[in-house]
């Protein structure tokens, strides 16, 4: 039954290219959120030694498994806010911190797309991300999100 359904629509998304492409694009996001949920839900299982290797304790294990499926972007860590003295110093102590905060996150970007790059194929499977998934990220600039 399912295939005919689908044979009745393959041609009214080959005559509707925005149609087609709304429909991949959710087909796509509802696969990330599978992969995600179930990536949080085997977080959770891990033992205190694996936890200490991609650098987590249980605490934070628990609060990722938590997070919503659609909820990718990194947890923000806040920076206390700074006194703001004389002149304006406070407002220059603010500023030079989001710098360094911007800086360090694209740093972090770019040795992490770095270790992608040199996964090879089974590597790439086990976290569920396909080559050219991995090669686009990775190819990404380092200032990209």
């Amino acid at each position: 039954m399912s295939y005919r359904v689908l044979e009745g629509v393959q041609p009214a998304l080959s005559r509707e290219p925005a149609l087609r492409n709304r429909l991949l694009a959710a087909r796509d996001a509802a696969a990330l959120a599978l992969r995600t949920v179930a990536s949080r839900r085997d977080l959770v299982e891990l033992d205190e030694r694996s936890l200490a290797d991609v650098g987590l304790t249980r605490d934070a294990a628990l609060l990722e498994a938590r997070r919503a499926p659609w909820d990718l972007e990194p947890p923000h860590r806040r920076r206390p806010r700074r006194g703001t003295g004389r002149n304006g110093a406070g407002a220059w102590n603010r500023s030079l911190a989001l710098l360094q905060d911007r800086v360090r996150e694209m740093l972090f970007r770019r040795r992490t797309r770095q270790m992608l790059a040199d996964l090879d194929g089974r590597m790439l499977k086990d976290i569920g991300v396909s080559f050219s998934e991995a090669e686009h990220e990775a190819n990404k600039a380092f200032w990209r999100r």
